[in-house]
């Protein structure tokens, strides 16, 4: 049975993909390693509410990274190796580029840094949403060299998933047979857009634009659905 989502968040996937240039040697110019602008005072609600709920979950006394919450609020925690671990220190470092406060840089560097043991696994596609929200935005918010070579290591593993035969991605690594390609992919590519236009693999790029209009072509139809291929 072909498993259905929703087209609208596919196709901005793919439009975003697709818009990256990776052609070799041609970089649009990298993103600026300082902070953003302080963002409009109509979002300091937002802000505020937004810390006091990150406060808590990144408490440093926590056992393991947020991934659901039940009925009474409380968050049931996973390990590192679940592909929502890097949008817990990801979402602090979007807090601090707003805000500079340094507790959510400090929060951010603790929570991502357990991430690093795994940037080399190349066994699925999940190292593009551990990887990028956390290393490759702390980058981004400090200039700071050490975190962009991890980014970076996790993007080479990224890009080893490439299946010339097929022209995409495969998501996992499964018993041999026909490479599987999931929609969920889409997510994981800014880590290889960015590897592309900050240090410079081509490949990586290349490849992401590839991935990227093979799930335009084969994984969503005329009228916006997506499917499994």
């Amino acid at each position: 049975m072909t498993r259905r989502r929703s087209g609208l968040t596919a196709l901005a996937c793919v439009a975003f993909c697709i818009a990256c240039d990776g052609n070799s040697g041609n970089h649009p110019p990298a993103p600026s390693s300082t902070l953003s602008d302080p963002p409009p005072a109509a979002y300091a609600p937002a802000l505020r509410l937004a810390g006091a709920q990150l406060t808590r979950a990144s408490d440093p006394a926590a056992t393991g990274y947020p991934f659901t919450t039940n009925r009474a609020g409380r968050w049931y925690r996973v390990s590192l190796h679940e592909w929502t671990a890097g949008l817990l220190p990801g979402s602090l470092w979007a807090l601090y580029d707003l805000t500079g406060e340094a507790l959510y840089r400090e929060r951010a560097l603790l929570w991502q840094a357990p991430l690093e043991a795994r940037a080399s696994y190349a066994r699925t596609h999940d190292g593009g949403l551990v990887f990028g929200p956390s290393f490759a935005r702390a980058f981004a918010c400090t200039a700071d060299p050490r975190h962009a070579a991890v980014a970076e290591q996790a993007a080479r593993a990224l890009s080893s998933r490439y299946r010339p035969a097929v022209g995409a991605l495969e998501a996992r690594d499964r018993p041999p047979g026909p490479v599987r390609v999931q929609l969920d992919t889409m997510a994981q590519l800014p880590l290889l857009v960015w590897a592309t236009r900050v240090r410079h693999l081509d490949e990586a790029g290349m490849r992401a634009h590839a991935h990227g209009a093979f799930t335009a072509q084969r994984l969503v139809d005329a009228a916006g659905q997506a499917h499994a291929y």
